[in-house]
């Protein structure tokens, strides 16, 4: 072997190693990339996950405690209804730029005939479009004020609160105001009135169409009941 092929044999070496080096990076490089994007493909899951999970539990039924000796299965449970009773006011000249709203006065009566009492009972109105949810009435807010929200409180009569995670933003996302009662019975030939509570429609001379659905709640009906109508505004 010649001199020169000694002196390239061992610079053909240090080649090969740095390339092989070169692999070597460029492959730990990718599985780092591969591993970064794993773990925010599972970060992103998990946060999924516990946005399912607070869902889940907004959607459970909120009567785990043990049922009253009284409890009834859900078919005995059958005289218990709900419906509204309402007024609809609509501008009265309709047209572009008007700024009168829509406006909805009305009560909403759960009737207990199922010749058992309903236990800790809670009503659920849901709107079809959230942002346009908005509900004042004699509810007792505990004090605070929420005109800013469109959230209005009557202290003259507190007969019924919001639920204790209430606010704007969760109204704002699902269209749903949820309330209880004061009282924790509701019993057998006997009503319970959501009274006067009034919705208002913001109008701007667009045509739109809106409904307001009750639901009733209670220890015998944890998976609820639908009202026996549904509010429904039509402004075209």
């Amino acid at each position: 072997m010649s001199n020169r092929s000694k002196d390239q044999a061992p610079l053909n070496h240090d080649i090969q190693l740095e390339q092989k080096l070169l692999h070597y990076r460029s492959e730990i490089k990718k599985f780092q990339r591969i591993i970064h994007l794993q773990k925010k493909k599972l970060s992103s899951q998990e946060e999924e996950i516990e946005a399912f999970k607070q869902q889940s539990l907004f959607n459970q039924p909120m009567y785990q405690q043990k049922p009253p000796s009284t409890y009834q299965k859900p078919e005995a449970m059958a005289g218990i209804y709900s419906f509204f009773s309402y007024s609809t006011f609509l501008p009265v000249k309709p047209s572009a730029g008007s700024e009168e709203p829509c406006f909805i006065n009305g009560n909403f009566t759960i009737r207990n005939d199922s010749g058992v009492p309903l236990h800790d009972p809670l009503i659920c109105l849901r709107f079809s479009k959230p942002n346009l949810a908005n509900l004042s009435g004699k509810v007792n807010q505990n004090k605070r004020n929420y005109a800013s929200e469109h959230i209005v409180a009557d202290e003259s009569l507190q007969a019924w609160s919001y639920l204790p995670d209430h606010s704007l933003k969760k109204v704002r996302e699902t269209g749903e105001f949820w309330l209880r009662p004061t009282i924790k019975q509701l019993d057998h030939q006997k009503e319970l009135v959501f009274q006067q509570f009034e919705i208002l429609l913001p109008y701007n001379g667009s045509s739109f169409s809106v409904s307001i659905n009750g639901y009733i709640y209670g220890l015998e009906i944890p998976n609820g009941r639908q009202a026996l109508n549904t509010i429904i505004c039509n402004v075209t």
